[in-house]
Formats: C-alpha cells, structure tokens, sequence
C-alpha cells in the first residue's frame, strides 16, 4: 500500500505542475478533450457535475464519489486537469488497479500536449521567438527555455541563442547570454551555450562580456567555469573574452582576469591564469593588465584538468 500511495503522490506532484502550466495551454487542452473522448466537458456550464470514471462496486462502498463539479475558470484543459487533479488526490486511498487508468490518461495528455506545444513554437516568428528567449533569460526561466530549443533546429537555435535585446531609453544593447550572466544562472547560461551563444560577444554598446559579470561584480563560479571551460566552446573564443577590455560601462578598460583579483576570487584568479597559459598566453601582469605570447604553454597542467 505504501507504494501506491508513494505513486499517487507522484501522480499528484506531476498534475500539479500540469495546473501550473494551465493559462498557458488553454487552446490546446480543447483538443486534448475531444481526443480523450471528454469534448462534452467543453458544452458543460459551470457548476454543471460530469463523471471521470464509471463509479466501482468498491467505490460505491467505501463512499467514494466520482462525480466532479466543473471548475468556474474557462472550457479548457484547464477544467480537465483541475478536475483530474482532485480525483489524483482521491487515488491516495484507491488500489493500484484502479489509479492505472488515470496514469495513463495524465500521460497520453502529457505526451499530445508537448507535441502541439513543439508545434506552435515552430509556427511562430523569429523575432517573437527572440524577444521570448530574452524574456526567459531575465525571468531565470530555465526549463521553458529548454523547451524552446528543443522544438527549433540549430540555425535557429544559435540565432535565438545570441537574441539581443535593445533598450531604445538608454541604448544599452545585451544578448542573451549577457542577461544569463547577470543573473548568476548556470542553468540558463549552459543551454545557451549548448546552442551556440557567443562568449565575445555581450553588452554590445560597450564592450563588457558575460565573463566580465561572473568574474567581478556579479561574480558566479559556475557561471564562470562555463564561460571558460566548457567543451563546447571555441578556445579561441575564450581567449579573446579573457583578454577584452570594456570600451565604456563600470567595468570598462581591464580584462576579465584583472577584475577577478580586484574583486578578491583570487581561487578563480588563478585557474584563468593557468588556462591561459596552458593555451598559449601569458599575463603580464596587472599593472599593464596585457598578455604575452608563449610557444608552448605547460604551466599548471598537472594541478588543473583543462
């Protein structure tokens, strides 16, 4: 009984994150209705009472009731998940044998909602797409903009990945990635990075980069370590984002690796040093806050795997 009960709780955690979603899947849930064989729920006036499931000898003993009102909010999905999120709850007291149906029911919704909701993203404009993207960025909404990624091919998902978004006040002029990076997000600066976001490029009106932010003032180590480290990444790339300095803007005229060590990430200091130098270059020193050329680097390659 107790792993019934750890799956009904499953079922109900997994619905109650369908809820949550709800104002968004609105238009598709009509057709997630009438293909689960429940378009009469969409006739229904509210208040009106509607059957899930047929009621069981069993349940008719144990006093249970199948009969749902319909919820006030809309002819939608909406009214099915609501509803079937009550009736999940009830599955806490029912036998495996009869929660079965109602799994298989959340999932064949779960499944024909994702493929429209793929659908409608490849339907929409690019530029739409791109105010989206920047949208998620600065909402640190990771999981949706996965989903947005997930549903384009790769041209389009290394344009959305570098969307800048324009501020006509103040003329600033950030990409995406730049958004991720000041807002301390790994998550969402890893799925940029995956589809191919540009690490040299950032607050484009001036020249500050992602790297600059996660390195000083609004240092991330693990924002960082993508930035530098990722696989992903073109090494040649990464070395001109170490070595830019800032035209403008209150982190203008040093280089990343300069502003590590005078906002104390001396840890962080180091590892940059010892990956450049493993890539060819060695820093000078903070006083002209410049790099050298050197044939073959080897420093630090035992202490860091790089």
């Amino acid at each position: 009984m107790e792993r019934e009960l750890a799956e009904s709780e499953k079922l109900v955690a997994e619905t109650e994150k369908l809820l949550e979603e709800g104002d968004r899947i609105i238009e598709q849930g009509r057709l997630m209705l009438q293909e689960a064989g429940w378009e009469h729920l969409l006739d229904l006036p509210a208040g009106s009472t509607f059957t899930l499931k047929e009621s069981t000898e069993e349940d008719t003993a144990q006093g249970y009731d199948t009969t749902r009102s319909r919820p006030e909010r809309g002819e939608s999905m909406e009214a099915w998940v609501v509803a079937a999120h009550e009736l999940l709850k009830q599955q806490e007291l029912l036998e495996q044998s009869n929660a079965r149906p109602h799994t298989a029911a959340v999932a064949q919704v779960s499944e024909a909602l994702e493929a429209d909701v793929t659908k409608q993203i490849r339907g929409t404009d690019v530029a739409v797409l791109q105010e989206l993207v920047l949208d998620l960025c600065e909402a640190d909404d990771n999981a949706r903009l996965e989903q947005i990624m997930d549903a384009v091919d790769a041209p389009l998902r290394r344009t959305l990945a570098n969307s800048v978004r324009n501020d006509t006040e103040t003329g600033a002029r950030r990409t995406a990635l730049f958004l991720a990076a000041t807002n301390r997000s790994p998550s969402v600066v890893a799925t940029l990075l995956r589809a191919r976001a540009n690490v040299t490029q950032g607050r484009l009106d001036e020249g500050t980069l992602p790297v600059h932010l996660a390195a000083g003032w609004l240092f991330d180590d693990k924002v960082l370590e993508h930035l530098v480290l990722s696989k992903l990444l073109d090494k040649q790339d990464v070395i001109a984002s170490l070595k830019a300095k800032p035209w403008a803007g209150g982190l203008r005229g040093h280089t990343p690796v300069w502003w590590a060590l005078f906002y104390g990430h001396e840890p962080q200091h180091h590892w940059m040093l010892a990956w450049l130098q493993v890539s060819g270059w060695k820093y000078t020193g903070l006083e002209d806050d410049g790099f050298t050329w050197i044939p073959e680097g080897d420093i630090a390659r035992e202490r860091y795997d790089f």
